[in-house]
This record gives structure tokens, C-alpha cells and sequence, in this order.
């Protein structure tokens, strides 16, 4: 990550998140993406979210093609896999139970395990 980046994200947390957030629930207090009204951001809200960054990257072999959320997630957790994360912690990343499920989930084959 840039430091641009990270300053950015800091400031989120700390300075732009406390001012609009509502805390109507111990989950809204927890997540890190709050909606206008400061409350959890629900599903629809990012996938809403993120097609209008796809529109507006002005990029049109972007636009054409059918990325989604989950198509980001495996091809993040595909490529920490493969920069040599450890399975347990992208298990830990992607929010998992079980090996099973994030093998299934990135495609990776036995012999990379």
C-alpha cells in the first residue's frame, strides 16, 4: 500500500467514520463501511458502490467485462495464495471456518497447499 493510501484510510478511521457514525447497533459500531445515514453498509450498497467506480474508471474493457465483488475477492485471495501467504491467514482474511472452503473458494490445487 501506498502511503497516500494509508493516510487516507486513517483519516477515514479515525477522523470521518466517528463524525457519521450512529451506532444504532453493536454491528453499525463495528463495521468499517458506514452508509449515509451511518449505519452498516448492507450487500447492495457496495455492489452498488463499486459498479459506479467500474463506470467511472473511464476504462471500457473494464466496463465491458463481468467483474463483480466476488470475482475481486477470489482474484485477492488467489493472489495473496500465490505471492505466498500462508492458507491459514487467508482462511482468517476471507472470513472462513475451514482449509476446505478457501481451497474451494481460490481454485488452489492440493500440490500448492
Amino acid at each position: 500500500m501506498t502511503t497516500s493510501i494509508i493516510e487516507d484510510i486513517k483519516s477515514y478511521v479515525y477522523e470521518q467514520r466517528p463524525e457519521q457514525i450512529s451506532w444504532r447497533t453493536e454491528k453499525d459500531k463495528q463495521a468499517l463501511g458506514l452508509n449515509k445515514i451511518g449505519t452498516r453498509m448492507q450487500a447492495a450498497s457496495y455492489r452498488m458502490l463499486f459498479k459506479e467506480l467500474l463506470r467511472s474508471s473511464g476504462n471500457e474493457e473494464i466496463q465491458t467485462k463481468k467483474i463483480s465483488l466476488h470475482s475481486l475477492r477470489h482474484s485477492i485471495a488467489s493472489h495473496l495464495l500465490a505471492d505466498g501467504m500462508n492458507i491459514e491467514k487467508v482462511r482468517d482474511f476471507l472470513g472462513h471456518n475451514c482449509l476446505e472452503t478457501t481451497q474451494i473458494y481460490t481454485h488452489i490445487s492440493i500440490k500448492q497447499l
